[in-house]
C-alpha cells in the first residue's frame, strides 16, 4: 500500500501555503459508516491529509532536504463528513517559521463546505534522508504537482438508495486495537494493540524508518472512546466526533511496541459526551488528547436523507 493521501497539489508557495486535493475512495485506509452519509473518510484521515499538505511545504522549501513531523494540534473541529466519491480540497497556511519547526493552520472542505478545521499545529523539522530516499520523494512530487491544471468540477452528489460496504477486500484497514481489556460503563475503557512489522502501513511509512502514523494513534483513541460510549445513556446512537482539544505526540511508535490506550469519561448526557484519552508504550506516554467531544446522532438509514 501507499500512504500518500494527496492526489493532486495545485498550488504551493515555499514557507507560506499550499493547496491540494484528495478524492475519497473505498480504498482509503480508515473509513467509518456515517448514519446518513454512508461510508466516509474518518476525521483522523482528513487530518492526515492536512498534515501531509503541511509536510510538502517544508519539503519544497528545503529542496527535499527536510520533512515535518507533528508535535501538537491545539484544536481540531469536525463539521461534516467526507463521503466516498467526494473530493477533499485542502488548504494549509504557515503562521510562523523558525529554525526548529513551523506553526500552521489548515482546513479541508467538500463542495465549499468545511469538513475539518485544524488550528495551532506545531511541526518539527527532521532530516528527510533518515525517513525516505529524497529522490523517490522528488519523483512523487512531480507526479502529483499540477499547478497549471485546474481541478474539474465535481458532478452533482447522487442520492444513494442503499449503503455501500465500508471497506473493500482490496483496501487496507487500520485495526484500532486487538483486545478491549477493560470496560467500566460511565467511567473508563482500556485496550491494547500489538504493532507488528507485517502491517502493510510500514511499506512506505517510512521506507527507512518504520513508524506508526500519528493519526492512526488518534484513530485508536477515538475508537476506544466510542467503545466506552456504546455503554452510555444513548445505547445504539452514532457518536460523531465533533472536536478535539490539545493533541500531543510525545513518543514515536515502532514495530514491536505494545500500545495501550485508555479512555476516561469526563461528562456525558443524551446529546453529547466529553472524554480524555492517551496511548502508552511501556508506561511511556506516546500520544494524548486533553478532550474529545462527541455528539449523539440517530442511526438514520443511509439514503433516507442527505
Amino acid at each position: 500500500m501507499r500512504f500518500y493521501l494527496l492526489d493532486r497539489i495545485t498550488e504551493i508557495v515555499p514557507r507560506q501555503r499550499i493547496r491540494a486535493a484528495k478524492l475519497v475512495s473505498l480504498l482509503d485506509p480508515v473509513l467509518e459508516h456515517h448514519p446518513s452519509a454512508g461510508p466516509v473518510l474518518a476525521p483522523s484521515l482528513v487530518l492526515e491529509a492536512i498534515n501531509q499538505a503541511a509536510g510538502w511545504i517544508a519539503v519544497i522549501t528545503s529542496d527535499f532536504g527536510t520533512r515535518l513531523v507533528p508535535g501538537v494540534w491545539r484544536r481540531i473541529v469536525i463539521s461534516r463528513p467526507a463521503p466516498v466519491g467526494e473530493r477533499l480540497d485542502v488548504a494549509v497556511q504557515v503562521d510562523d517559521w523558525s529554525e526548529d519547526g513551523v506553526e500552521v493552520s489548515g482546513e479541508a472542505s467538500c463542495r465549499g463546505e468545511l469538513v475539518v478545521r485544524a488550528e495551532g499545529g506545531i511541526f518539527f523539522f527532521v532530516d528527510a534522508a533518515e525517513w525516505e530516499d529524497p529522490d523517490l520523494t522528488r519523483r512523487h512530487y512531480h507526479w502529483i504537482y499540477r499547478g497549471d491544471a485546474a481541478l474539474p468540477d465535481m458532478p452533482a452528489p447522487p442520492s444513494p438508495v442503499a449503503s455501500a460496504p465500508v471497506s473493500s477486500p482490496a483496501a487496507y484497514q487500520w485495526l484500532p486495537y486487538d483486545v478491549l481489556d477493560t470496560l467500566i460503563p460511565g467511567e473508563m475503557a482500556a485496550a491494547r494493540k500489538s504493532i507488528v512489522m507485517t502491517d502493510p502501513i510500514f511499506v512506505n511509512h517510512f521506507r527507512r524508518t518504520p513508524v506508526v502514523p500519528g493519526v492512526f494513534l488518534i484513530q485508536s483513541m477515538v475508537d476506544v472512546c466510542r467503545a466506552l460510549l456504546a455503554a452510555s445513556p444513548r445505547p445504539g446512537a452514532f457518536w460523531r466526533l465533533a472536536a478535539v482539544q490539545a493533541v500531543r505526540f510525545q513518543r514515536r511508535v515502532f514495530p514491536g511496541d505494545l500500545l495501550v490506550v485508555e479512555a476516561r469519561l469526563k461528562e456525558v448526557n443524551e446529546q453529547s459526551a466529553s472524554l480524555t484519552c492517551e496511548g502508552r508504550v511501556g508506561g511511556e506516554r506516546a500520544v494524548s488528547l486533553r478532550s474529545a467531544t462527541f455528539l449523539a446522532e440517530p442511526q438514520a438509514a443511509y439514503g433516507s436523507e442527505r
